[in-house]
């Protein structure tokens, strides 16, 4: 039995060992393929950049020799525009994603880097599986309209003109504080942020908690949040009927069907005095049952002694404390304990 067990213990640990490796071979394959797409999509910009870049010189040094690079009315619209996958950075691994997002839809952050660098926007949208922002009116970039939204739209432009995102560590959260000489609200930006510990909403299924400004104990207000918009739907209660009167109370009969009684309060409750008919025959019938019962087995004189003491102790009903109890038990009290004596004695004294 011991070698069964042993063997079926490393079979256990073996199985454990071999799905840990899968796993872990699992992530090294998601890394590596979130490398690779990240390497391709800077490898991409790169080379965009640096065919622009090459352009730009050529066109300088020829002047009014420079090739035109567009031919027709569609192709200059979209010269110098991007492709819609060219614009969308590839998703971030899990492990490599921001967990707790100090910058939040609605919060006024400054750009720290690109063309609209050291500009001062309001976040529009977070994208946290990128770890970008969109923050409106920055960082814009002519976008080629794919041909699917043209065929539905005939009038719809060639190019659009849209935000971009950014880094979440490419802005920084900008916070109206206090001058301390003029007294007077200026826009300051927080370089770092501290958390306060994290608190599970279970009923709203969020997570909350309180951001700072490290080093100090200025805590920074989160946005307000938009209240959700309710439209009628087919299935909801007009007003008129919920205001509608449906019940008039009457002396004549009870305001709520009896049955409701029994959802309130357990129907068989040991403390209710007032019980169903059908109930009480009921229990006569198992108490009678009970008693043929004991009248047809035999019991052992320990058995015998016990139900009679018991039915004495229930023929008594239970103890009242008299005076002359009370009055013993306060002895025994004042012999062990002289110090609660004391006690009692001291503000009749302290009256006196």
């Amino acid at each position: 039995m011991d070698k069964l067990i042993a063997r079926a213990k490393k079979v256990a640990e073996r199985a454990n060992r071999r799905l840990k490796l899968q796993k872990e071979h699992e992530n090294k394959r998601k890394a590596n393929e979130a490398r690779k797409e990240h390497v391709a999509f800077q490898k991409l910009v790169a080379d965009d950049r640096r065919a622009s870049r090459a352009q730009e010189k050529e066109d300088h040094r020829l002047g009014p020799l420079a090739p035109r690079r567009a031919v027709g009315k569609e192709e200059l619209e979209t010269y110098g525009a991007f492709d819609q996958l060219r614009v969308i950075p590839p998703t971030v691994p899990e492990n490599h994603r921001i967990k707790y997002w100090n910058i939040v839809e609605k919060d006024r952050v400054v750009v720290l880097k690109g063309p609209d660098r050291h500009k001062i926007g309001v976040v529009k949208m977070l994208d946290k599986q990128n770890n970008t922002v969109l923050v409106e009116g920055m960082n814009m970039l002519p976008v080629k309209v794919p041909d699917a939204f043209k065929s539905l739209e005939p009038n719809q432009p060639n190019v659009i003109f849209r935000e971009q995102p950014l880094h979440y560590n490419d802005v920084r959260l900008v916070v109206p504080l206090p001058d301390p000489e003029t007294k007077q609200l200026r826009d300051t930006i927080v370089a770092n942020i501290a958390m306060s510990k994290v608190f599970h909403d279970k009923r709203e299924d969020e997570k909350r908690w309180t951001r700072y400004i490290k080093g100090t104990s200025i805590s920074i207000p989160w946005p307000k949040k938009q209240e959700k918009e309710y439209f009628d739907q087919l299935a909801d209660t007009r007003i008129m009927d919920v205001e509608a009167v449906t019940y008039i109370p009457s002396l004549l009969r009870p305001p709520f069907p009896p049955t409701v009684i029994d959802e309130l309060r357990n129907r068989y409750s040991y403390f209710r005095t007032r019980h169903d008919p059908e109930y009480i025959q009921k229990v006569e019938q198992a108490e009678a049952a009970k008693k043929a019962l004991e009248g047809a087995t035999i019991k052992t004189p320990v058995q015998l002694l016990n139900k009679k003491l018991r039915e004495e102790k229930k023929a008594r009903g239970k103890p009242v404390l008299t005076p002359e109890i009370m009055e013993q038990i306060g002895r025994v009290m004042a012999q062990n304990r002289p110090e609660l004596l004391e006690r009692v004695k001291q503000p009749q004294m302290d009256i006196d």
